[in-house]
């Protein structure tokens, strides 16, 4: 409903186990891939990748993981303790300095 197709969102392979994904939920997140086979369908990219471009990918996922508290942090609020990057959303959840709205 949401992307006017079939599909929800999508998401990058990046080994045998793990998945970078977002959604109109959540920002950019690295995470077992708990998805069935039957549920999903795999695209690969057709051409082949120099290492500098396998590099330059693999920099921007790990940029762009974390990024409600990476963005604050940018701003000079912390807005939990802990290395910015790796607070989970149930962690941001507990800030003293975020109150539910909805």
């Amino acid at each position: 409903m949401f992307t006017d197709s079939p599909y929800s969102h999508l998401a990058i392979v990046l080994d045998d186990m793990h998945i970078a994904e977002m959604d109109w939920r959540f920002p950019l997140q690295r995470h077992h891939n708990n998805y069935p086979p039957w549920q999903c369908d795999v695209y690969r990219y057709r051409g082949e990748l120099t290492a500098a471009q396998v590099a330059t990918m693999t920099e921007f996922i790990q940029a762009h993981i974390g990024t409600v508290d990476k963005m604050f942090a940018a701003a000079g609020i912390r807005l939990r303790s802990g290395d910015i990057g790796k607070v989970s959303p149930a962690d941001l959840a507990r800030s003293s300095l975020l109150q539910r709205v909805a």
